[in-house]
């Protein structure tokens, strides 16, 4: 029995082996991208690879251990000839991977996607696209890996003879070999089981693309259906589609309203989970379910007719930091290759003084969250696993936990500093045995007393605030992550369903903005340039993202769901259906047709040369 361990142990360490050399391959490719990154950023790769390889190596042993139950009942050449046969195929096939990889990095910047997939049908221009690429060197070192590698794998031999073993050592055995493979399978026994995230770690591109394991990434890509290689939403004229978008983001004079009372404030951006404008008395609202917010915003800055972009927390963050919109049937911030190449308002900071970091109380591995977060280039990212905390839902530390953390947290903090506080206790079930005041058992019910609850602790952290040193140079800016259904069940393409509140709070802000309403139609890819602009720093890089200050500048408001669009503004808002290819919902039905239609197309405009972007952002 220990030496069938032992074989399988050497088995293990073999791949984990020949997948670090890859690795050490790829970053000698890339060796002119390494200086000034730093020895430790470098070395760490192969720290934040391990758990993708162990993952890869699982998926490996697993035919040859279904193989090896066969061996323990009795002891067939033809089995041993098969795991034999079976091994120098995958070591070809990983020797191949590693060195397409090392090729595409060189000629795109890439590892293997399904863009780079789709070249194979263009032969021509696939060879031409990666002309210079070494070709002989690579060939070399493939051939070289392989020979090597196999030689490597046939010197690792086991003598067994099942007669040896009882029969209880025989299922011990079985169920030890298959418990481990699976565990390794998924990257370990924690709830959600291994993706890339775990190898994304570094702002440097880079290094998170070494940290990849290329068989397992490749393995991905041909199980997964392929990205979008055309447009879907297809509406219009290609240049007709893009000068009525440069139309609504065009604006007669370059100029902003100044809200702050210092040139670089504190930013303090509070997220809260799940907050839909049906529940906020602020915008028109159910009354007794947020007092605090109501009583804040007579202190401050209120945007009454903001929209959340999409419905989902990571559609959120891209619009927010990134000012990229949501897409329907998709999200950048899960598309590896996507969410990296969109601009980032953090980096924009950091370049200009900022220190930054995101607070949340949750699981950050969630929705690819924690490898947009590092690749928008935050100093420090705090999940469940970096604070200690009493109570918490399936989602994370209670919202009161969160935010005492972040004030023990920052008592030294360096500033300026730009900073997210996400909360999580209102995220559905509901179900946490939080004291809202609402005893009710129904949904609508629950909903609204995590909601209340969330309420009370934010107005409770904002008093707290004010004993920090920080705070009388601070703005809070205060949205939701997104809208909800609830508590009056809105269809999933109801405008209702996207309205938000977004509150600009704090000393910082100026007397004279203080207790104020702004009217505008926004959402939130609107943040980046509207921050920045206050900030009197360029936000060219943020073509989706509007600054809501400039008083020439058209105020609209964008939000997508799977099948279609909503299109927002003063004088009309429709809700568009891509499937049914027709207006669904209208605010105003007084409006002609034909000043229907132009509106529509508006909308219809922004999301064909959305998804134009997004189809292209990895080419």
């Amino acid at each position: 029995m220990r030496n069938i361990l032992k074989y399988f142990l050497k088995l293990f360490l073999f791949w984990m082996l020949l997948f670090l050399i890859q690795r050490i391959f790829f970053l000698l490719f890339q060796y002119d991208q390494l200086p000034g990154i730093g020895i430790i950023n470098i070395l760490l790769s192969g720290w934040y690879a391990l758990p993708m390889d162990v993952s890869m190596t699982s998926y490996i042993l697993l035919f040859p251990v279904l193989q090896f139950f066969i061996l323990l009942v009795k002891d067939l050449k033809l089995i041993k000839g098969i795991i034999l046969s079976y091994f120098i195929i995958i070591i070809i096939l990983s020797a191949f991977i590693n060195i397409v990889d090392l090729g595409l990095f060189e000629a795109w910047g890439s590892k293997l996607n399904n863009k780079a997939l789709s070249y194979l049908a263009y032969p021509e221009e696939a060879i031409a696209a990666t002309a210079a690429t070494p070709i002989i060197l690579l060939t070399g070192i493939f051939i070289i890996e392989s020979i090597i590698a196999i030689w490597i794998f046939t010197k690792i031999r086991i003598n067994f003879n099942p007669a040896m073993l009882t029969l209880f050592q025989k299922f011990i055995l079985a169920i030890l070999l298959l418990v481990l493979v699976f565990i390794g399978m998924r990257g370990g026994v924690q709830e959600i089981p291994i993706n890339k995230s775990w190898s994304y770690y570094s702002k440097h591109p880079v290094l998170n693309l070494s940290a990849v394991n290329s068989t397992w990434n490749a393995i991905e890509i041909f199980i997964k259906p392929a990205e979008y290689e055309t447009n879907p939403y297809s509406y219009l004229n290609e240049d007709m589609a893009e000068i009525i978008f440069k139309e609504l983001h065009n604006v007669e004079q370059d100029t902003t309203v100044n809200i702050f009372n210092i040139s670089k404030p504190n930013i303090i951006l509070v997220l809260l989970e799940s907050w839909s404008g049906d529940i906020i008395e602020a915008i028109g609202g159910e009354k007794d379910v947020t007092p605090e917010f109501a009583r804040l915003s007579k202190q401050g800055l209120l945007f009454t007719n903001f929209y959340s972009t999409g419905f989902r927390t990571e559609q959120g963050l891209a619009a927010l930091l990134s000012g990229f919109p949501s897409q329907p049937k998709t999200t950048i911030i899960r598309k590896f290759g996507k969410f990296d190449k969109l601009p980032s308002i953090v980096n924009v900071l950091d370049s200009n003084g900022y220190s930054s970091a995101y607070y949340y109380g949750g699981d950050l591995e969630f929705a690819n969250t924690i490898t947009y977060l590092k690749t928008a280039g935050f100093d420090k990212i705090i999940g469940d696993e970096d604070f200690e905390f009493i109570k918490s839902t399936e989602w994370g530390a209670y919202d009161e936990e969160l935010f005492n953390f972040y004030l023990k947290d920052t008592k030294n903090v360096h500033e300026p500093f730009f900073h997210i506080l996400m909360t999580s206790t209102s995220h559905e079930p509901f179900d946490a045995p939080v004291d809202g005041g609402f005893t009710g058992n129904t949904l609508p019910d629950r909903y609204r007393n995590t909601i209340s609850y969330t309420d009370i602790c934010l107005g409770n952290f904002l008093r707290a605030a004010k004993k920090q040193s920080w705070y009388p140079n601070t703005v809070f800016i205060i949205t939701p992550d997104h809208g909800h259904f609830l508590p009056k069940n809105r269809n999933h393409y109801d405008a209702e369903r996207h309205h938000i509140p977004f509150l600009i709070y704090g000393d910082a802000l100026k007397e004279k903005f203080k207790g104020k309403i702004i009217d505008k139609f926004a959402s939130h890819s609107d943040f980046a340039s509207t921050v920045l602009s206050q900030l009197n720093i360029s936000y060219d890089h943020f073509r989706w993202s509007k600054n809501l200050f400039n008083n020439y500048q058209e105020d609209f408001a964008f939000y997508s769901f799977d099948e279609g669009f909503g299109w927002l503004e003063k004088k009309q808002s429709l809700i568009f259906d891509h499937q049914f290819n027709d207006i669904i919902s209208i605010r105003n039905d007084s409006l002609s047709d034909t000043v229907n239609n132009q509106i529509l197309n508006k909308g219809k405009a922004y999301l064909q040369v959305l998804m134009e972007e997004y189809i292209g952002v990895s080419r």
